[in-house]
């Protein structure tokens, strides 16, 4: 015979959502963290860029390729690059498309 006792049964409610938020908070927390990690890899990118165009000289084909390694744009398994455009990537006013 189920237990009826509706103190165990909003016990048990309770004890599912509070872990159902703290799957939530801990998803939240990854993901606060993946995009600041996204936004130093920008930032460093773009320094990067303009301390490079006012020496004059880089390569930018490998640059790009670093900066995508950096901000996640990568996946690693398939070895394969996500299709992106280039405001997606930098999100830049100063962006140029590297010529590869």
């Amino acid at each position: 015979m189920p237990n009826r006792d509706p103190l165990v049964y909003a016990h048990r409610r309770l004890i599912g959502e509070v872990f159902l938020l703290r799957s939530q908070v801990q998803d939240m927390m990854a993901r606060r963290d993946l995009l600041v990690q996204q936004v130093k890899a920008s930032a460093r990118w773009e320094l990067m860029k303009e301390w490079l165009e006012a020496c004059g000289h880089w390569n930018r084909a490998e640059e790009y390729r670093r900066h995508l390694f950096l901000s996640g744009g990568i996946n690693y398994q398939s070895g394969a690059s996500p299709r992106l455009q280039p405001e997606s990537v930098v999100g830049s006013r100063f962006w140029e498309e590297p010529s590869f």
